[in-house]
């Protein structure tokens, strides 16, 4: 799954490049540069307030922040190189290779069944003491605490709820992305 954030760019910018049918190469190239320049500033940033929360207890969705157990989503966050896309447009991706990072970014529901091989418990209440002695001071156990789980099926259902902590970390910096990407096509029409 994936989404797509289209970024508007500055009204000179669009000006500018709505004189050209197809851009020049100069100007794509520094679009890409820029891109890749944003996409690294902005996860910097989104990673420090968006994905090392420290907290007992998880967030609540609506903050849009993952604590830290282990560190390895964080650490896994990358972006992908700016590429040219059909000649008029430059694209870029960002995401990880760690499995649970879809369900924290796009939520998930799961259900299935488990099945719990037989096994034993201590069971306290399930000890037997023999009654008291002639002196009234030993009692001795007479069956240990141990109850024995037969085999069986459980059900489960899962909900993970959509937090979205890249995506928002994204959408709070389209600014970022508007200003470099436009000062990108004004430099490249200056000749700078």
């Amino acid at each position: 799954m994936s989404l797509t954030i289209e970024i508007a760019l500055s009204p000179e910018a669009q000006a500018i490049l709505r004189n050209f049918e197809t851009l020049p190469p100069r100007m794509l190239e520094k679009m890409r540069q820029a891109m890749d320049d944003a996409n690294n500033i902005v996860l910097g940033q989104t990673i420090k307030t968006r994905f090392r929360g420290v907290s007992p207890r998880p967030f609540p969705p609506s903050q849009h922040r993952l604590r830290v157990r282990t560190a390895r989503l964080w650490q896994s966050l990358r972006a992908s190189k700016a590429q040219i896309a059909g000649g008029n447009a430059v694209q870029s991706s960002m995401g990880s290779n760690v499995v649970y990072f879809r369900p924290h970014e796009f939520g998930s529901t799961a259900s299935g069944t488990t099945t719990v091989r037989s096994f034993t418990r201590r069971q306290p209440s399930r000890n037997v003491r023999a009654p008291l002695g002639p002196r009234g001071k030993f009692q001795k156990l007479t069956a240990t605490g141990i109850a024995v789980v037969r085999s069986h099926s459980r059900r489960w259902k899962q909900n993970i709820p959509a937090r979205a902590p890249l995506r928002t970390g994204i959408e709070e910096n389209i600014p970022l992305y508007s200003e470099l990407l436009s000062k990108a096509v004004l430099e490249s029409v200056k000749g700078e």
